[in-house]
């Protein structure tokens, strides 16, 4: 992590990159400095800033040891999960939500993202990104 007035080596290391991910690595660079500076919390980087507790730890090499748990899952949810999920909302949209039809639970930000692109633009649609934004967004 970089100190509040430390430059980020990997400014130093950018020299003739592409000004596309030149400016994406000031950007994040800066932001670093300035949560930091700050005390602030990103809410764009999945790194947090605390000790994992032992009992989540110990719940996850508890868990590792049960042959089951070492597969992959279903891509769109847990069943007991999506479950869950239409069973809170459902009455929030007032209408019975199928659990293994319209629910998905994504592996974050990312895959989400990559999925309603996928699933909604077609060739030659045109998709506006604000920036500053993640860096793989505009990818």
């Amino acid at each position: 992590m970089v100190e509040a007035g430390e430059r980020n080596w990997v400014i130093d290391k950018i020299g003739d990159e592409p000004p596309k991910l030149k400016d994406s690595i000031y950007m994040w660079a800066e932001m670093q400095e300035l949560y930091c500076k700050y005390n602030a919390v990103s809410l764009g980087w999945g790194s947090p800033d605390f000790k994992l507790p032992d009992f989540l730890k110990d719940a996850l090499a508890e868990s590792m040891e049960i042959q089951a748990n070492n597969q992959y899952g279903r891509s769109n949810g847990h069943p007991l999960l999506v479950k869950a999920i239409a069973d809170v909302y459902g009455p929030m949209i007032d209408r019975k939500l199928d659990p293994m039809t319209e629910v998905l639970v994504s592996q974050g930000a990312n895959g989400c993202l990559n999925t309603c692109m996928q699933t909604f633009v077609n060739k030659g649609d045109e998709v506006v990104v604000f920036t500053p934004c993640f860096p793989i967004y505009n990818q």
